[in-house]
């Protein structure tokens, strides 16, 4: 048998198994054959001359041949997806579409010719299958299916190379085709994918009830003030906020505040505030952080003369609310004590309480604009702040909160809406369960407050 001749010249395989959690993660499954790819052009070098032909449908065929003769089918279950090294697909003697692709494309490779990876999807459950194509000389190679140079057509279909540079050998530097690179390859296959997926054209048709429920619910308001006043309590080091965002600094550097360009502030600015605020003591108690707060933003100066309208220490926390919130998840992934984790979410439930009473709306309810470049010298949110959410600013936020949810990227959600031809329910249309449904799928991946206000994020932080 020719398996055992070529398992001798690559060697025994270390068994060590590389599991993949699930095939129909595509970006997953990409990475790790990218990587294996890698690893296997070593291996496929020291075989290619047991397939190599004069022309590259002559080379798939013989490649065709052992794998269908010599290499068992064999399906993977979807909990349990793997990659394998040459190696270990020779010695095993079986293996599914991954593996066969794989093999497949290094040999090609090996021979000198350029293969790519065709991932297809038949239903609607996006890209389930990969095969081998071959643009020079439009050859399948497909040893799943019986015949050589037979094709199942697709429903969608993606084509991926890995071929390799003369001289090029870090897993970085890898050639695509027509010059894509690829991440944008990866990212096409993942959004062809999201597009055949039921779960999101059906998502996707509740966004106009969603946006009418959006827009009955919630109202809107521009971030800059929240950072205006996080940023003073920071600079009192109110409840300890700047000796712990420090101790983030120092473990992360400028990349541990990426979370604050996101909202819409200056990094620079929030490090020089962070070091002075550091510099005081902790203030823990309501009297001291009173004391502290009236004589720099209650309305006095070091010499007692008034000099504006007082801002309570409650009124500017309940304002630093939304902040506050997006400040406690940084602290608990950088591992700031449990006590202060604990500090701080008493301080945001005092800030949810206090922003309630004050403006009428749950924070919850309340869209948060990034505000990106406004700069705002109010430490308070009134009730007067606070407005009516548009019919274009809910649809945002009920398309970015699907595009999380389902973890699509809100351009794939906009195309797959066009494609349905939504449009916007009548005035007078009362949603039922649709938001209900949809609300189930907003997540906290980025600073989401609630649901509508947390999607709001996805979407209107970029503007």
């Amino acid at each position: 048998m020719l398996r055992g001749k070529l398992l001798n010249k690559v060697g025994s395989p270390n068994y060590r198994s590389s599991l993949i959690s699930d095939w129909q993660n595509t970006n997953d499954i990409i990475n790790a054959l990218k990587k294996q790819h890698i690893e296997n052009r070593a291996y496929a070098a020291k075989i290619a001359p047991y397939f190599c032909a004069d022309t590259e449908r002559e080379t798939a065929r013989n490649i065709f041949n052992f794998l269908k003769r010599e290499i068992r089918y064999q399906v993977e279950p979807a909990e349990k997806q793997t990659v394998k090294s040459i190696p270990r697909l020779l010695a095993d003697g079986y293996g599914d579409c991954k593996h066969y692709t794989n093999f497949a494309n290094n040999i090609l490779e090996a021979c000198g010719y350029k293969p790519v990876y065709r991932f297809a999807g038949y239903g609607n459950k996006g890209l389930s299958h990969t095969y081998t194509y071959l643009p020079e000389s439009n050859t399948v190679l497909d040893a799943v299916l019986s015949s050589f140079d037979t094709e199942k057509t697709p429903k969608i279909k993606k084509d991926m190379s890995l071929y390799k540079i003369s001289g090029v050998n870090s897993a970085d530097e890898i050639a695509e085709v027509n010059g894509l690179n690829f991440s944008k390859i990866a990212s096409n296959v993942k959004k062809a994918a999201a597009k055949a997926s039921d779960t999101v054209k059906k998502a996707a048709s509740q966004i106009p009830a969603a946006a009418k429920a959006i827009v009955q619910k919630t109202a809107t308001v521009g971030l800059a003030p929240a950072r205006a006043a996080f940023s003073a309590l920071v600079a009192l080091n109110v409840r300890g906020l700047a000796t712990d965002l420090k101790k983030v600094f120092d473990k992360k550097g400028r990349e541990g505040l990426t979370w604050w360009s996101d909202m819409g502030g200056n990094r620079d600015s929030l490090i020089d505030t962070i070091k002075s605020g550091a510099g005081k003591k902790r203030l823990l108690g309501v009297q001291e952080e009173e004391a502290a707060w009236n004589e720099v933003y209650g309305g006095y100066s070091g010499d007692g003369v008034y000099i504006g309208e007082p801002v309570t220490i409650a009124t500017s926390i309940a304002t630093a609310t939304p902040i506050l919130i997006k400040v406690a998840d940084v602290f608990k992934k950088a591992g700031i004590s449990a006590e202060q984790i604990q500090k701080i979410n008493k301080t945001i439930e005092e800030g949810k309480a206090s922003f309630k009473q004050i403006t009428g709306k749950d924070v919850t309810d309340v869209i948060f604009k990034k505000d990106a470049g406004v700069e705002s010298n109010k430490l308070q949110y009134k009730s007067g702040d606070l407005e009516a959410t548009s019919q274009a600013t809910a649809e945002k936020v009920a398309t970015a909160a699907l595009a999380a949810g389902t973890g699509t990227d809100i351009a794939t959600i906009k195309e797959v809406v066009a494609e349905a031809g939504l449009k916007p329910p009548p005035a007078n249309f009362v949603p039922k369960d649709a938001p209900i449904n949809l609300s189930k799928m907003f997540t906290n991946k980025t600073l989401l407050i609630g649901a509508a206000a947390v999607a709001a994020f996805v979407i209107l932080r970029k503007k």
